[in-house]
């Protein structure tokens, strides 16, 4: 995971918690939602709208995102674009 944190957004690598959140296999809906500064309402309606970062519904309808999804969501983004829901509703985070 060396490597990884040279492409992560300036403002998540200066942050030691999301380094080590991006080291788990799957992340929850509020763990996504902080690293994006956004609710998990805003991230449930991206959900919807196909517009945030990959995801998967587990037994019992579990949302969960897998870190590697997440991490290639992160590289994609504008660095200019920042994160956040509205961000996604502008059309800056596809």
């Amino acid at each position: 995971m060396s490597g990884a944190a040279a492409v992560m957004p300036d403002s998540l690598v200066a942050n030691s918690e999301a380094v080590h959140i991006l080291t788990a296999e799957f992340l929850t809906p509020a763990q996504v939602a902080a690293l994006l500064k956004t609710s998990r309402k805003e991230l449930a309606d991206m959900r919807v709208k196909r517009a945030g970062p990959p995801f998967e519904l587990k037994a019992r309808g579990v949302v969960v995102y897998p870190a590697d999804g997440l991490r290639r969501y992160l590289r994609a983004l504008p660095q200019s674009a920042g994160f956040g829901a509205r961000s996604a509703r502008r059309g800056n985070l596809n």
